[in-house]
């Protein structure tokens, strides 16, 4: 059976579901990878959500969500001072920053990372910024790829003052992206 993706708002109603495809991509990762992901908690997402910050998931066919991606706004969230290597040279309120990207095991090498960091681009557009930021574990090849063919470029490699890991901060213009990575990239899914 062939799964169609369709991408929605996460809200209240669907943040469980956030919550386990966070689970099912933690349990793949080897504990040398842990440091992938950081974690969030349910009150965490309720938070992001409630101050309008978006999470936008893709749901195949059955309801399930496939993929996920957090994206805040720093002038927002005020989360990010400006000497951050994330936002380094931009102006606060023209950057989005993706704090989590999601694929479930079971749908990765289909193309969501790619539709979901389009999907993101799109989102910064409509919000009126011009520039998304991406941290990235160094040892994560898979989503360095995923970014860098999405137009991202590394411009800075540092320690994560929060947990230690060895990180490089990537960065994109948002109108670059949608032109590198249009939605007819996503593929089906055959279960």
């Amino acid at each position: 059976m062939k799964s169609i993706f369709n991408s929605h708002a996460v809200t209240k109603v669907t943040a469980s579901k956030f919550m386990k495809l966070q689970n099912n991509v933690l349990e793949a990762l080897s504990p040398r990878e842990r440091h992938f992901i950081t974690p969030r908690s349910a009150l965490t997402i309720q938070k992001h959500l409630m101050v309008g910050m978006p999470i936008l998931g893709l749901f195949d066919v059955d309801d399930t969500m496939a993929g996920a991606v957090i994206v805040s706004h720093p002038d927002v969230t005020k989360k990010y001072a400006s000497s951050n290597p994330m936002v380094a040279g931009l102006d606060l309120g023209a950057v989005a920053i993706i704090e989590g990207l999601y694929v479930d095991p079971r749908f990765q090498r289909h193309g969501l990372g790619t539709q979901l960091v389009f999907e993101a681009a799109q989102m910064a557009i409509n919000d009126g910024r011009t520039h998304l930021s991406a941290e990235i574990a160094v040892e994560n090849d898979a989503s360095a790829r995923t970014f860098a063919k999405n137009g991202f470029d590394v411009v800075a490699e540092f320690i994560c003052p929060d947990d230690g890991a060895h990180v490089v901060s990537m960065q994109a213009c948002a109108q670059a992206s949608i032109k590198i990575s249009p939605p007819a990239k996503l593929g089906a899914y055959t279960r």
